[in-house]
């Protein structure tokens, strides 16, 4: 039986690189992230999974289309809100009969305090540090540079300097 879960990836932005985290089980950085849960909504995961690894408050990346429906929405209709989008929408296999939906995110972090996480060790990568590292799976790696690029062509983020 092919076993399918919902999980919510947050790509933190800032500047020209993207935190990551050392999952110790896996042995590998990844960006945090987790399954959804029952009664969850994919956005609220990020949020929950984020503050649960790093300890750290974020915000999601949209553009003002998504501000601009809900708006829009609210006033006409309080039985619908528009949901974050997702930057990205992929399926991992995990394993050969189990799959992951991955919903990326792009986020960035919501103050300049410092992290300190005591079960997960965080690092900013630039792409370049993300070329030369080996303890990265090759997918990952890919979006998360993918995610810089856009970061850096559209500008989306103000800068926001953060010791972590």
């Amino acid at each position: 039986m092919i076993i399918k879960h919902f999980t919510a990836t947050g790509i933190i932005l800032d500047e020209d690189k993207a935190l990551l985290i050392w999952h110790k089980k896996l042995g590998t950085w990844l960006p945090p992230g987790g399954h959804v849960e029952e009664n969850e909504l994919p956005n609220e995961t990020l949020l929950r999974e984020v503050k649960e690894e790093i300890g750290r408050e974020i915000e999601i990346i949209t553009d003002n289309t998504f501000e601009n429906e809900n708006k829009m929405f609210s006033e006409l209709d309080k039985r619908t809100i528009v949901l974050p989008s997702p930057w990205r929408t992929v399926e991992v296999q995990i394993e050969e009969d189990h799959f992951h939906i991955d919903l990326l995110y792009l986020a960035k972090l919501k103050d300049s305090k410092e992290t300190k996480s005591e079960d997960h060790k965080t690092k900013w990568f630039t792409i370049e540090d993300l070329k030369n590292e080996k303890d990265i799976y090759y997918n990952v790696k890919h979006h998360v540079q993918e995610a810089i690029k856009t970061r850096k062509k559209n500008k989306m983020i103000p800068g926001n300097q953060n010791n972590l």
